[in-house]
């Protein structure tokens, strides 16, 4: 049996990509270590696009977290994100971009 709490495999980089492995590095870096960024909820890949789900993860004392969406690309390598206050509201949106693109086709 599963534990809710189990990483499982979202997407999929070709890390012989030059491009991909960058956004591999970037994306791992926001969400390890000691000045993580990001902590993921949810993460899915929308043909060229990776889209999250995530809390920000608060720095200071007295810093509130905030959920975001992303939207992760490789080339150009990069990311942008909108703001929600609420995780309802990002969940909403989260779900309402899974309507708007096509899944990545899957070959295996």
């Amino acid at each position: 049996m599963r534990n809710s709490q189990e990483a499982r495999i979202v997407t999929i980089l070709d890390l012989t990509d030059e491009n991909q492995r960058a956004l591999h590095a970037l994306i791992h870096r926001l969400h390890t270590g000691r000045w993580k960024r990001y902590r993921a909820i949810a993460m899915r890949q929308r043909m060229t696009e990776i889209q999250e789900l995530a809390v920000t993860v608060s720095r200071r004392r007295g810093e509130r977290s905030a959920f975001v969406v992303l939207r992760w690309t490789s080339a150009p390598l990069g990311f942008s994100w909108d703001v929600y206050t609420s995780q309802a509201k990002a969940v909403s949106a989260f779900k309402s971009m899974a309507a708007t693109q096509p899944a990545m086709q899957n070959d295996h």
